[in-house]
């Protein structure tokens, strides 16, 4: 395995800080349940300690693992079904609050999506589709839930799922046709191009290959290779 360090120019970032508030607070988060697709195409709900399954939804039949974020103070769940199209549901029931087609991942049997809030609050669901990332704003209140398109990124031979990182969308086009993956840090509001890898990564990617640490962004190759992308942050 080998391993490749870079330097992305991206600007200064800021990391949050959070005050450290002790055992008391810590014992009284909630055990929520896990969230889950299956493949007869059903959400489902597991209770965390046992796996025991909850409550199901219809077998809509989906592409996508869930992703949940918060919408008005209440947990939402977002996936992608078998028609290509972004759901998003109402876990406590399983209702279906909003959906719009998004041709996601067209051509491969799975993706993931990411989900993340931005400074003014606004929530965001980051789709996979077959030539880009596409960003959707949530919008709405209570159980009225509204998906608008915000901005979609560079077009990309293979998109693989993204993740978030202070307010930057890092997005991994895994080269199946160049034969070389490329990494693009793109703002997650207005989806302007703040950087990308050029030609720096020899081999492609597939699957979920991203993933962030302090200070840096990593990918791993189909070859096994082991890349570091540096960011820039205020302490």
């Amino acid at each position: 395995m080998s391993a490749t360090l870079g330097t992305m120019p991206l600007g200064r970032m800021t990391r949050t800080r959070y005050p450290r508030r002790g055992a008391r607070a810590a014992s009284a988060i909630a055990v929520l349940p896990v969230l889950a697709s299956t493949s007869e195409g059903a959400l489902v709900a597991l209770e965390a300690g046992t796996l025991a399954v909850k409550r199901a939804s219809p077998p809509v039949g989906f592409r996508s693992s869930p992703v949940v974020f918060d919408h008005g103070g209440k947990d939402r769940v977002a996936a992608i079904a078998r028609d290509g199209s972004l759901k998003v549901y109402d876990p406590a029931n399983f209702k279906e609050l909003a959906s719009r087609p998004v041709s996601a991942g067209a051509g491969r049997s799975e993706t993931a999506l990411a989900a993340w809030r931005d400074s003014d609050g606004t929530h965001w669901i980051l789709v996979p589709t077959a030539n880009n990332v596409t960003a959707w704003k949530v919008s709405g209140s209570d159980d009225r839930v509204q998906l608008d398109e915000g901005w979609e990124s560079p077009r990309m031979d293979m998109p693989l799922p993204p993740i978030v990182v202070n307010g930057v969308v890092f997005a991994l086009d895994g080269g199946a046709a160049s034969g070389s993956a490329k990494l693009y840090a793109i703002e997650g509001t207005d989806g302007n191009r703040l950087w990308d890898s050029g030609e720096s990564i020899m081999s492609t990617a597939r699957g979920h290959t991203l993933a962030s640490g302090p200070g840096h962004v990593f990918l791993t190759t189909s070859t096994s290779a082991v890349y570091a992308f540096g960011i820039p942050m205020e302490h």
